[in-house]
């Protein structure tokens, strides 16, 4: 391992190169390169943008690549900036099956995207599900992770200490319970429902399109092979 870290200073880091970055939130849409990397069959689809040291972002669920649009513009000034759509969502690839979206694909998706880009390490950013491959990664591919930044995802021990041992957090994620439920409707990708909360800006469509291209069950299938059900 290169080096392993959490990164506190990242948001004053964003703070700062929001007030300089040569790259408006509104424009990046439109200037991000677009790219899919071939992982054993399944397409992943990914944006670039700017030069330098690699930052990889994850998104997490039901979000897309899009969501680091802060970010990205942030930080392309310094660095080679690059969203995942994580398998399911938007451009890439929907296999069907649980056993596909097992951490081991998930992990190996982001090894195809480095790969694709020529190079052998990088920053990996997660959020929320991103968090978890994230946590992931650096564990499987320790000399492939030059940083760690994790955003809304605890450490996975500690996470399932406390799913085992805290009512508080028990409640809290009653909705695995749910989604892990291969039967009974769930409520589905209502994609105006998601994008709703841009409505009235340039993002609306942006997002609406994104979530029309996304599939529901297979964001589903993350939560089935990360929580099989108990004994």
């Amino acid at each position: 391992m290169s080096k392993l870290a959490v990164l506190p200073f990242i948001l004053s880091m964003l703070l700062t190169n929001q007030a300089n970055a040569q790259v408006d939130v509104d424009d990046l849409y439109d200037l991000v390169e677009h790219h899919y990397a071939d992982n054993d069959g399944v397409n992943i689809h990914y944006v670039s943008l700017g030069e330098g040291p690699l930052l990889v972002f994850i998104h997490g669920f039901p979000n897309q690549w899009y969501d680091w649009r802060y970010q990205m513009a942030a930080l392309a000034d310094d660095y080679q900036v690059v969203a995942i759509s994580l398998r399911g969502y938007n451009r890439s690839d929907k296999p069907q099956g649980v056993e596909n979206y097992q951490l081991p694909h998930l992990t190996s998706d982001v090894v195809a995207v480095m790969d694709d880009l020529g190079e052998q390490s990088a920053t990996i950013v997660g959020h929320d599900w991103g968090g978890i491959i994230a946590w992931s990664f650096a564990e499987a591919y320790p000399h492939k992770t030059e940083n760690l930044v994790i955003f809304n995802r605890p450490h996975p021990r500690s996470r399932k200490r406390e799913m085992a041992l805290n009512n508080e957090q028990k409640e809290r994620s009653a909705y695995i319970a749910r989604f892990t439920n291969s039967e009974g409707d769930l409520g589905g990708m209502d994609a105006e429902r998601r994008a709703g909360s841009h409505q009235g800006t340039v993002w609306y469509e942006r997002y609406l399109s994104a979530y029309q291209r996304s599939d529901y069950e297979a964001m589903l299938n993350y939560y089935r092979a990360y929580y099989p059900k108990p004994p």
